[in-house]
């Protein structure tokens, strides 16, 4: 058995080799083929990818930090009643505020005109209210819209004084919104602050693709996994909005580059039949940054000292990558074919693999072809994604999916501070079921196809918010109402969360590798924009008669965004293309056998 194992390695070896020589300036269309000696994926394979996508988790404590770090505590705005009760505390004038029903002016035992303009309160007597008995002999009026009692004011005091500040003395948690006083007219500054991280993940998905395609896939991890470290101390040492917002940014920029590489190098070393393994497992990764915040936000309940507990968690990184191998194809592509056939032998060694002795040289001979290749990688930008019509395609509606997916995921992200029941409970519920949907959809997306799966878990995932928006909308002290709509927000967080999974695998494979990562790098880029506007869209809900707005749109986006990628190419064990050309002949290819063409 052994001697047949040893002739089928050969006569693999001899066929590639015949290739070679009648394709002089194509051999990175049978890089592939390494994969019929070396196996798909294996336990050395899932070490090196798994350390590279370390970062991913440290990514998942970064990008969830807003919900602990950035969380907004109980408080109340400045009303009249801060003057006339100054006495009395936090609770009690809050309490009274309570008794005003606002929204519908219904104060029982106060005098409200019928247009509900204003509302007649007996201030000597209101001091009773703790007991509710009211009288009506002196009256001072107090307006009764809703921007003169409990939003869109100026907090009172100073925060660092409980007693007279907007932030009850029972929070224990010193967040970004308590220590820079970030509601009522200063509310606006708390969704830039919130935003601001994504944004960095818009500037660090612009810059990836350019970054690691010239200087290689682990040296990005290595560069900005330091840089992350750095900018993270500096977030919780630094006590300036500006300084935070300035921080979080290069903080999520850094982290947004790493992830993008990280992922690339995943995909680069694994077969093509495997590759949705170690392409889920990095977002597992980040799954389990996602629910551990909740973990050391528990401990530490601090903005700054968290901030700067993440930077150690990212310091572990920086030392794990001294241990991988650069990605052997992005070695072949840059020229460094010598380098690129060192690494396979290697994965060839620690898998009991056998590549022929004169394996390495071959490779290293064709340099040529490498040095023209490497000259043509380095001149590719963003611009490559819109010059010819079936990459431009191909980006739109990769780009469109990346908007509606990353809005909708940190839409619910964010979201989960107005669920019911604990926010450290339901955070880590979260992150949980981000992990359960990464393993369910890595079979799903092998048997039934990248596409198929992507489009009906974006479909179901949009009718779970949308009857969460109904349940929203009824207004009913039941638990099971409440429990009901909690868990078909955790059921839509679970759709997205495999779309997310499934679009970075998808959109990889999709582009050639001369501009991999610059494709996904831009299509992630578009998504952090709309990704920042998600608490902007979130705070629509606060106003009167929209709170069923922000889930309209995010489900009405879902269902087009499904629609559109069943026009793209199935990738489902399909070789990686690796130039413009050659990608753009199996979009053809793919759109006849299905019958259908590219979209636009």
């Amino acid at each position: 058995m052994f001697e047949d194992q040893k002739g089928v390695s050969q006569d693999r070896s001899q066929l590639l080799q015949e290739k070679k020589k009648k394709m002089k300036y194509h051999i990175f269309s049978e890089f592939d083929d390494v994969w019929n000696v070396l196996p798909h994926f294996s336990g050395y394979q899932l070490l090196i990818t798994g350390i590279a996508g370390y970062i991913s988790m440290v990514g998942g404590l970064c990008a969830l930090y807003p919900v602990f770090g950035q969380w907004s505590p109980p408080h109340r705005c400045k009303t009249p009643l801060d003057n006339a009760f100054s006495s009395l505390s936090f609770s009690q004038i809050e309490d009274l505020q309570n008794l005003l029903e606002i929204d519908n002016c219904e104060t029982a035992d106060f005098h409200i005109p019928a247009n509900c303009s204003e509302s007649f309160l007996d201030v000597p007597d209101l001091r009773n209210c703790m007991t509710r008995e009211f009288n009506s002999s002196k009256i001072e009026k107090y307006e009764c819209e809703p921007e003169n009692f409990l939003y869109n004011m100026e907090a009172i005091g100073q925060i660092s004084d409980k007693k007279n500040s907007s932030f009850g003395a029972e929070n224990s948690w010193e967040t970004t919104v308590s220590t820079f006083n970030t509601v009522c007219s200063k509310k606006w500054l708390g969704s830039l602050m919130t935003s601001s991280g994504i944004i960095g993940q818009f500037l660090g998905a612009l810059f990836a693709g350019m970054y690691t395609d010239r200087f290689g896939r682990k040296n990005a991890i290595l560069v900005f996994s330091t840089l992350l470290v750095f900018f993270c101390i500096f977030q919780g040492v630094l006590k300036s909005e500006v300084g935070f917002i300035i921080c979080r940014i290069l903080v999520m920029a850094c982290s947004s580059i790493a992830y993008i590489a990280a992922l690339t190098y995943g995909v680069e070393l694994t077969g093509p039949s495997k590759r949705s393994i170690p392409g889920s497992l990095i977002n597992v990764y980040f799954s389990i940054g996602y629910s551990g915040i909740s973990l050391v936000a528990w401990f530490i309940p601090d903005w700054q000292g968290l901030s700067i507990a993440l930077g150690l968690f990212g310091a572990i990184q920086v030392f794990l990558c001294f241990f991988i191998p650069e990605s052997p194809r992005f070695l072949a592509v840059k020229g460094d074919l010598v380098g690129a056939g060192k690494v396979l032998e290697t994965i060839a060694t620690k898998t009991g693999s056998k590549l022929e002795s004169n394996f390495a040289d071959e490779l290293g001979g064709l340099t040529k072809f490498g040095e023209q290749n490497k000259n043509e990688t380095q001149k590719r930008t963003i611009a490559d994604l819109f010059k010819t019509r079936p990459i431009r395609n191909v980006t739109l509606n990769i780009g469109f999916s990346f908007i509606v997916t990353t809005i909708v995921y940190y839409g619910l992200a964010y979201n989960v501070s107005t669920l019911s029941g604990d926010i450290y409970v339901n955070n880590f519920i979260n992150g949980i079921i981000e992990c359960f949907s990464y393993f369910v959809s890595i079979p799903l997306i092998d048997r039934y196809g990248r596409r198929s799966t992507t489009a009906i878990m974006m479909y179901l995932g949009s009718t779970a918010l949308f009857l969460f928006m109904l349940t929203a909308q009824i207004e009913s002290d039941s638990i099971f109402i409440q429990e009901s709509g909690k868990w078909l927000a955790f059921f839509g967080k679970f759709c997205i969360s495999a779309v997310f999974n499934n679009i970075f695998i998808y959109a990889s494979e999709l582009y050639p590798t001369e501009i991999r990562t610059v494709g996904v790098g831009f299509a992630s880029m578009v998504g952090r924009v709309s990704g920042a506007m998600s608490p902007f869209v979130l705070a629509l809900q606060d106003k009167p008669g929209l709170g069923w707005l922000p889930y309209t749109i995010f489900g009405i986006s879902g269902f087009s965004s499904a629609t559109l990628l069943l026009k793209l190419p199935e990738t489902n064990n399909a070789n990686l293309t690796e130039t413009i050309d050659e990608a753009e002949e199996f979009y053809k290819t793919s759109a006849k056998k299905a019958s259908s063409g590219l979209l636009l």
